[in-house]
Order: structure tokens, then C-alpha cells, then sequence
């Protein structure tokens, strides 16, 4: 049971955003992933991943767009997680880096509490995983390397991978959103 946020706001943000004790109390459930993303976006993703068999999530940092898609994926549902983890210039902002144990825990909790879908972790970079990528995907949430060639790049990689879905509503967001 994580922290109430009263008691969270108390730490020192030299202390909160320190890597290796940000990752001991994310993975031992003291503090939730930082949310990275907008309620409005995490229920739009939600609509996006519901009934989905198998989804692909680019940039997974401390779990929390993929505690979203456990909530909502079923359980024979697969979750293709792709992250390098560490500290990536391009994708985080600086001094941050996570953790691929904590992640992990967050995400494998979500998994167990939810019955949600089997997890495959890629700990990878995107463009290396979408190169050997063979298997049909119905949906890729692009949230890793957010520079604008960063995200250039994962489109053009994953949308050249043969079993890439042909319509995608999530796509054609990121199309609206980055001018892609």
C-alpha cells in the first residue's frame, strides 16, 4: 500500500528524486510510478487497448501507462513492454533514470491484481526489438524517445514492421499530436 500523499509531499525533492531510493519505494510499493501522462490521455488510452490481444508499449519508464493497459487488457491478452531503462538523455528529463527492477514490480503487480495480460519485457531499445519484430501487433503506444526525431524514428521503424496494424486510432493521435 503505497504512502498516503500528505505524508509523500513531506520528502524532500532531493530525496524523492534520487534513482535508487525513488526505485527502492516504487518497487516496494511505498510510492506509485510517476504518471507521465494527463487523465484524459490515460482514459484514451484505455479506450484504445480495451479487448486488444496484443499491444506494444515503447518507453515504459516507472510503469505507469502500463499499469493503465493492465487494467484494461484481458487476460489472454499479451503486453509487450520495450525499454532500455537507465538514464536516457533524449527520452527523460535530466537526473531521471528508472529502474528496471522497480518497473517491473509495478507493473507485475498491476498485472496479478487486475488478472490482466501475460507480460513480455524487451529490455531493449525500440529500434532494435521493432527490427526483429514478427508477430501481429493491434496496437503500439509510442511513449519512449521524445524528441521529435526520437518519435520520427519509431514510426518509421514500427510502421515498416510487416504485421503492423493497418488502422490504428492511437496512430492517428500521434499523427494530430506531433505533426508526424
Amino acid at each position: 500500500m503505497a504512502l498516503p500523499k500528505a505524508i509523500r509531499r513531506l520528502t524532500p525533492d532531493r530525496v524523492r528524486d534520487e534513482p535508487r531510493l525513488r526505485a527502492l519505494a516504487i518497487g516496494t510499493g511505498l510510492i506509485p510510478p510517476r504518471t507521465m501522462h494527463s487523465p484524459g490521455e490515460a482514459a484514451l488510452l484505455a479506450d484504445l487497448a480495451r479487448g486488444r490481444r496484443r499491444v506494444v508499449e515503447i518507453g515504459v519508464f516507472e510503469g505507469s501507462s502500463a499499469v493503465v493497459l493492465c487494467d484494461v487488457l484481458d487476460p489472454g491478452a499479451e503486453l509487450h513492454l520495450i525499454d532500455p531503462f537507465g538514464h536516457q538523455p533524449s527520452a527523460l528529463r535530466e537526473g531521471a533514470a528508472a529502474t528496471e527492477w522497480a518497473t517491473r514490480r509495478v507493473v507485475e503487480r498491476a498485472a496479478k491484481r487486475a488478472s490482466g495480460p501475460e507480460l513480455a519485457w524487451h529490455v531493449d531499445f525500440s529500434a532494435r526489438v521493432a527490427k526483429g519484430w514478427t508477430l501481429p501487433v493491434d496496437l503500439v503506444f509510442i511513449d519512449g524517445d521524445h524528441s521529435e526525431i526520437g518519435v520520427a524514428k519509431d514510426w518509421d521503424l514500427w510502421h515498416a514492421v510487416p504485421c503492423f496494424p493497418t488502422r490504428s486510432e492511437l496512430w492517428l493521435k500521434l499523427l494530430e499530436e506531433y505533426g508526424l
